[in-house]
């Protein structure tokens, strides 16, 4: 064979396995895909969205999707899609940022990891997920604010070592 037909078998051979990596990851994706969906359709069909622009699934006490979009209204709201979907106007609670620079003046030198809406004992929450160096040891932390007036709920603390 000649070094042209190595390198277009080589090609070849690498597709084959970039579209053998892609279809796996689709067929192990596409469970949540069809969750995501599902629960996007309905905070449209029951939850008062009249748009569905994201969501999330958020997994404390039990598993919940929150959905993000435009209401009736046109404003952004927010539908946590429990047993009885609940929609919260974005106007009505404080806003990531918002919570964001809370932390900040807490924590300053924390590594933020996330921060994302749940719902913690049936209630609508901020989470926000960091790490912290305490002497030798690395600590994760869950904090908690709630989503109407961003007062501080409770932290949770993991150790990493």
């Amino acid at each position: 064979m000649t070094r042209t037909m190595w390198l277009l078998l080589g090609a070849i051979v690498v597709m084959l396995i970039l579209i053998g990596l892609n279809l796996y990851y689709r067929s192990v994706q596409s469970t949540l895909w069809k969750e995501e969906h599902s629960a996007e359709v309905l905070a449209v069909q029951t939850g008062g969205l009249k748009e569905a622009t994201k969501s999330h699934r958020f997994v404390w006490d039990e598993p919940v999707w929150i959905v993000e979009g435009k209401d009736q209204d046109g404003d952004d709201a927010y539908v946590w899609m429990v047993k009885e979907p609940l929609k919260l106007k974005a106007k009505n609670g404080v806003t990531e940022s918002e919570i964001k620079s809370k932390f900040r003046k807490k924590s300053p030198a924390a590594d933020l990891y996330h921060i994302k809406l749940g719902m913690l004992d049936g209630a609508p929450v901020w989470e926000v997920f960091y790490a912290d160096k305490n002497s030798s040891k690395t600590f994760n932390y869950y904090d908690f604010y709630k989503y109407g007036d961003g007062s501080f709920i409770i932290t949770y603390t993991l150790s990493t070592n």
